[in-house]
């Protein structure tokens, strides 16, 4: 967790670029940049000391992971209003093609030797040693699928159809106490916009009782 959330100061997005800069540290040197004798030492670290960056790693990738593992999150890489653009342009990514990497077209620069789909000699053996147990959900008073059927069902994405929508005029009861027609609302529902690539969906009010029994 980042700095703001242990202090429980509130936090933003920006908690989502410290992870990033603990992951990356992670992935770059094999292990944890503020890592403790303890789990409550590494989580006191975070609060209270400077990354301890690997020495192996390129002044590049030092620069790009402190600015990351900044504490002050107003001065923290990419919390800026430029966001994520503020870091596409850090150093240490010159000469990458950002759109060829949202497109998949960039190759990996390490692909792990494997002899088969089912090879883990790449993972620890303290963790391939473990015995492996199932996790099996407990099913409520319906079954997972039907109470997942339930989820699902309180929602209608894309909308689209005729419906009501809180506001407009009353029905008897002055104004703003009733409902308006309008498009996509589904009849009960709530419309929500702005919901990026997942369109506009329409909650269903009178499937809400089913969620959850």
């Amino acid at each position: 967790m980042a700095p703001e959330m242990l202090l429980q100061k509130g936090h933003t997005k920006g908690v989502d670029w410290w992870c990033l800069g603990l992951l990356a540290h992670e992935m770059m040197a094999g292990k944890h940049p503020f890592h403790g004798g303890t789990h409550y030492d590494t989580l006191r670290n975070m609060v209270s000391k400077d990354p301890d960056l690997d020495a192996k790693l390129s002044n590049n990738a030092k620069s790009l992971m402190s600015s990351l593992l900044t504490k002050d999150v107003g001065r923290r890489l990419a919390c800026s209003p430029l966001g994520a653009k503020e870091m596409q342009v850090h150093r240490l990514f010159i000469g990458l093609n950002w759109n060829q990497v949202l497109k998949k077209e960039v190759p990996a620069p390490y692909i792990p030797p494997a002899l088969n789909v089912v090879d883990t000699s790449n993972f620890e053996d303290t963790f391939t040693r473990e015995e492996p147990i199932d996790s099996v959900a407990r099913s409520r008073s319906k079954s997972s699928s039907g109470w997942l059927s339930g989820l699902l069902n309180a929602f209608n994405f894309g909308g689209g159809e005729e419906g009501d929508e809180e506001g407009g005029k009353g029905k008897g009861k002055g104004k703003g106490n009733g409902k308006k027609k309008g498009k996509g609302g589904g009849k009960g529902g709530i419309r929500h916009e702005s919901l990026g690539d997942f369109g506009a969906f329409t909650f269903k009010a009178e499937n809400a009782s089913e969620i959850g029994k």
